[in-house]
């Protein structure tokens, strides 16, 4: 830019030398005319009159008169001249002007065009940054993907052609059964609901009539051992027959919690106690009474688990029977005595039924009903510690509880567990079984 400006100042420069070399030229022509030699009138360039032919003088006038001619017509030529140089360097002015003003708008775009090139630089570097950012995420899934993909191949590498055929036949298998299925709830859906009414009315009057067999039979069951113990006092074992029960509870039970059926089958006949462990028979074995509420008839209460397997030992070499706890198993199934309902008297009980509700405390053993194998409190009363283990050190009890607030403790089912050494001074208690 600064090169342009200093050519166009040289050419102006130029141009104001020869204007005033031209302004002075015509001041030196212009400012003294010739005399006319011709007063009467003439043309200049005509030949004067003749005013004396023969004189010396008339020549050197001529003379002078054409050489003047001669300069003023250079003169002229030169004016001429300047003028056609003048008028070219008016245009060359103007070309140059014009090209100073392209200059300059071209040089603008390019300010612009670097700006906007300078912004376009700038985004493009935040899209980069961006961009690279997204890479780096689009790696990181590409390279979980790889090792999703190398997982699947080693799991397909492993089905052998054969393998994959037999997978097909049984996929095939399975969705058939699975559309057989779902063709037999949907014609079934519509009978269910009164089919569960039907079997629940069932239910009930299989327990009525069972609960009053059970209340026949009772005073001439043959089944019966009885067992006798230091102090004249009595332990009674009710036979249980084997068979076979459907363990936990059905879906539409009432206050289920997390629970799973499953078929069960009770190879052997087996003796259970007929009532819970009293106090008498304890302090006839132990020689003490733990409970804090006193009774003979009462059950014992406030023993752990290791507690009952003290006394269970001490028993054992007192009678020589081969007394134990019962496993859960056996402790539900006779609980049940054939039923499936929630409790072996139906799906509801009230506290005419069993010991619960926090009344009071521990009822002597007998009170309430017994239920179709002739046991009695095997709802409420005591807890009642099972030999099943639960977890490490923890053990199995059922049944629920004179303390117990909710009936659904009380449930055929319902379990809860402690560790082998927790004692309840309000209700931890047991009942015995033995292997005929």
């Amino acid at each position: 830019m600064k090169t342009s400006k200093s050519n166009l100042f040289f050419i102006l420069l130029s141009i104001a030398g020869f204007l005033t070399l031209a302004i002075v030229i015509a001041i030196v022509i212009f400012s003294h005319p010739p005399q006319n030699p011709y007063p009467n009138g003439g043309n200049v360039g005509e030949p004067p009159p003749p005013d004396n032919a023969s004189g010396v003088g008339s020549q050197d006038d001529k003379r002078q008169i054409s050489n003047l001619q001669i300069d003023i017509k250079s003169k002229n030529n030169e004016i001429f001249s300047l003028n056609q140089d003048l008028e070219r360097k008016d245009i060359l002015i103007a070309e140059a002007k014009t090209k100073q003003e392209n200059t300059e708008m071209m040089l603008a775009k390019a300010v612009k065009s670097t700006q906007n090139a300078e912004d376009e630089t700038q985004a493009n570097t935040i899209k980069m940054i961006k961009l690279m950012e997204e890479k780096k995420v689009l790696m990181a899934d590409l390279a979980k993907l790889m090792q999703e993909k190398a997982s699947l191949v080693t799991k397909l590498e492993m089905f052998t052609p054969e393998n994959a055929k037999k997978l097909g036949e049984q996929i095939g298998a399975l969705k058939k059964d699975k559309k057989n299925l779902e063709e037999k709830i949907e014609n079934q859906r519509e009978d269910n609901s009164a089919k569960m009414n039907e079997i629940s009315n069932l239910n009930d009057k299989i327990l009525q009539l069972k609960v009053q067999l059970a209340n026949i039979n009772i005073p001439q069951l043959p089944n019966i051992d009885t067992v006798n113990l230091p102090n004249n006092v009595n332990l009674e074992m009710v036979l249980i027959p084997s068979g076979k029960f459907t363990m936990g509870s059905p879906i539409p039970e009432v206050r289920r919690e997390f629970e799973t059926q499953h078929e069960v089958t009770i190879t052997k006949p087996f003796y259970m106690g007929k009532h819970e462990v009293t106090q008498e028979q304890w302090q006839a074995i132990i020689g003490n009474n733990p409970s804090n509420t006193k009774g003979a008839k009462l059950p014992v209460t406030n023993v752990s688990w290791l507690d009952c397997q003290e006394f269970i030992k001490m028993l054992n070499k007192e009678t020589g029977y081969g007394f134990r706890l019962p496993s859960e198993r056996e402790w539900e199934y006779a609980c049940r005595a054939g039923t499936t309902t929630a409790f072996s008297f139906g799906d509801k009980i009230t506290t005419k039924d069993a010991n619960f509700g926090d009344l009071g405390g521990p009822v002597a053993i007998g009170k309430y009903s017994a239920n179709a194998f002739g046991l009695y409190d095997m709802h409420g009363n005591v807890w009642e510690w099972c030999e099943t283990e639960h977890l490490v050190k923890e053990r199995v009890f059922r049944g629920g509880s004179f303390k117990s607030d909710d009936s659904k403790y009380l449930r055929s089912y319902h379990r809860f567990w402690g560790a082998e050494d927790f004692k309840d001074p309000a209700n931890g208690g047991f009942r015995l079984a033995k292997t005929k």
